[in-house]
């Protein structure tokens, strides 16, 4: 009896790792995929802002915008003090601005403070182009400040 409940214990042990394991390849699996996305969507919007400028790059991001099925998107010109000049996302960045990718709350204001995000931020001339997805993004209504 006692065997076969250090057995029965010893396999639910088991279980719970191998699923641990899993979850924890899945989730880096998702960041990378998130990361290589938010890195080509930034490197497109700053190509556009370079060929065609500032509204070449708010027509972009109103297309963009529009076709986002889940309204996930984060895609915005912002002035070097975080505050957004065109495009989806937070009126005002959370956090001083660093180049490159970065996870966390993005926004101060509502619903931007009360989800996390994986976003690039990449300078563009003196503003800064951020891109990315929110990652809890099921319960975030659409907000579109243009």
């Amino acid at each position: 009896m006692r065997i076969a409940a250090l057995a029965a214990l010893l396999s639910i042990a088991t279980a719970i790792a191998l699923a641990a394991l899993i979850w924890q390849q899945t989730h880096e699996d998702a960041i990378g995929v998130l990361r290589r996305d938010a890195a080509q969507q930034t490197d497109t919007l700053a190509s556009v802002y370079r060929t065609g400028g500032i509204r070449a790059l708010d027509a972009a991001i109103a297309e963009i915008s529009a076709d986002d099925p889940d309204n996930s998107l984060v895609a915005a010109l912002v002035d070097a003090q975080g505050k957004r000049r065109i495009g989806v996302g937070p009126d005002r960045l959370a956090r001083p601005l660093r180049s490159g990718f970065e996870i966390g709350v993005i926004g101060t204001g509502t619903p931007w403070s009360q989800s996390e995000a994986g976003v690039e931020l990449r300078p563009l001339g003196r503003d800064y182009l951020v891109a990315g997805r929110l990652l809890n993004d099921w319960f975030i209504p659409r907000f579109f400040n243009y």
